[in-house]
């Protein structure tokens, strides 16, 4: 900022912001025998009226003394030194779409370098030192893939943001594993965890995805989805995937335009996402990983998890702009596309597929891999590149042949349903069943987790899908509701 004045132990300094628009505003900050008192910024239109605001700040501000600093900022406003107006978190642009920085809890120019910004300028806050926190990372991460995969994940927002993709991931397991836990260091590589870059289903999704608007490259973390409901929750991880709000009307009757944003988000759920009801290919399935954890998967003992716990309290805030730094250090902005297309070719190679999922999702792994290796080089993480790379296809490939065995008229079916129909007829030779509901419903939730649906409707629809019933289900036979079912080699006495 330029000093503008110096009077009677005040110093007011001035300096021009290019807002997102292309317009200049005028920020004015007041000190006293060095401290600061405040910062006001105003259009210069308005700049006549607005400077006497910084009598706000301290009362014995002269009224003349802020006449003269409004005569001289008009005679030298183009001499005035311009910073760019930070708009949401992460990368940051100009009018014309030319990247200009990077902005969290610190803000990074386009070669890297940390730049000294007002902190209404940064929109998170750090309060940690990095103090051995690489050492203590690869302790925690070291023989373990899942954790390095999930680390991983956490910082390839920044990628993510360049490419305006949004990877999303599903961390699936029973509670008290240490989920938030792991959010939790995965939110602190970018910042103090106080900031809102978490949510849960107790927040509605118009919240969610607000808050989300204008996020270019921070980790977002999306808690308890057990809270939402599923026909809405799916709906909602496309949205997310896809990086826009809904759409509204305004009052003119014109569609709005529609807010956007391109992370890293993680969802954690109990149960799975993926296989919540019949699965679809070609939506949750294209745009989501989904990660099972168990016991000792995220922590080897509640003294680590509490290590972590600790570690994202104090040390936060730094590695993630060391990351950054390197990217733009190293020009690699420019050649980002070039460099994934490689990444991405070398994993579809190795699955050797021709699945078209399959390799749509490869494309996800790379950026996962991509950012496991500039992470070593940046930071000094341990990764082992190969063993993500393996590991997310091993889990990516058994996704897809459950689903594409669940979705389609297999005999994986038809051999699950031999033996549920055998376990409700009690081992029958009849052709056909009735039961009552209550027992029909018992015996179902044997065979939930085999074709991995959660709810009994799912499973009816399923037997429904696959004609097994005969009539129609759940009717009322003397006034108790009954399920009639077939072998699927018996249609014909249907």
């Amino acid at each position: 900022m330029k000093t503008i004045m110096v009077e009677q132990g005040f110093e007011i300094k001035a300096v021009r912001v290019e807002m997102k628009d292309g317009t200049y505003e005028v920020r004015c900050a007041l000190y006293y025998k060095g401290e600061k008192l405040g910062i006001m910024q105003t259009p210069m239109s308005k700049l006549d009226k607005n400077i006497y605001k910084l009598r706000n700040f301290r009362d014995t501000v002269s009224y003349p003394m802020l006449s003269n600093v409004l005569a001289e900022i008009e005679d030298k406003y183009n001499e005035l030194d311009i910073i760019h107006q930070v708009n949401g978190v992460g990368w940051q642009y100009n009018k014309d779409g030319a990247l200009v920085g990077f902005a969290g809890a610190k803000y990074l120019d386009c070669n890297g370098l940390v730049v000294e910004r007002e902190p209404i300028d940064l929109p998170l806050k750090a309060e940690g030192m990095r103090f051995d926190t690489v050492k203590k990372i690869n302790d925690y991460s070291a023989g373990n893939i899942k954790r390095q995969v999930l680390l991983a994940v956490g910082l390839s927002a920044p990628i993510c943001g360049l490419l305006n993709e949004n990877l999303v991931t599903a961390l699936v397991g029973k509670t008290s594993i240490g989920k938030t836990i792991s959010e939790n260091l995965f939110k602190s590589l970018y910042a103090h965890v106080s900031n809102r870059t978490e949510f849960d289903f107790d927040d509605t999704e118009n919240y969610i995805t607000q808050s989300l608007i204008g996020n270019k490259g921070v980790f977002v973390a999306i808690d308890d989805t057990s809270l939402a409901d599923k026909k809405d929750f799916d709906a909602f991880v496309y949205r997310l995937a896809n990086g826009t709000e809904r759409g509204r009307m305004r009052r003119d009757s014109q569609l709005s335009d529609r807010g956007s944003w391109a992370t890293s988000i993680m969802v954690s759920a109990e149960k799975s996402i993926l296989f919540d009801g019949k699965p679809a290919l070609q939506g949750k399935f294209r745009r989501m990983i989904e990660l099972d954890v168990y016991q000792g998967d995220l922590f080897d003992s509640a003294e680590q998890a509490e290590m972590i716990k600790e570690l994202s309290q104090d040390n936060n805030g730094e590695i993630a702009y060391d990351f950054v730094s390197y990217i733009l250090r190293n020009r690699l902005v420019s050649s980002l596309k070039e460099l994934l297309k490689s990444e991405v070719q070398s994993i579809r190679a190795v699955a050797n597929s021709e699945d078209a999922l399959l390799n749509a999702l490869c494309y996800k792994i790379g950026i996962i891999t991509l950012t496991a290796k500039w992470a070593n080089e940046s930071i000094g993480f341990a990764f082992d590149v190969e063993g993500i790379r393996d590991c997310l296809l091993n889990i990516c490939e058994e996704n897809v042949r459950l689903a594409r065995e669940i979705t389609n008229d297999t005999a994986v079916f038809k051999k699950v349903y031999g033996e549920f129909y055998s376990d409700i007829s009690k081992g029958s030779d009849e052709s056909k069943v009735t039961v009552d509901a209550e027992t029909f419903k018992e015996t179902s939730k044997k065979y939930y987790s085999i074709l991995k649906v959660t709810k009994d409707k799912d499973w009816k629809h399923l037997l429904v899908e696959h004609g097994c019933f005969v009539g129609v289900p759940g009717e009322r036979v003397g006034g108790v509701r009954c399920y009639t079912l077939k072998r699927l080699e018996d249609e014909n006495n249907a």
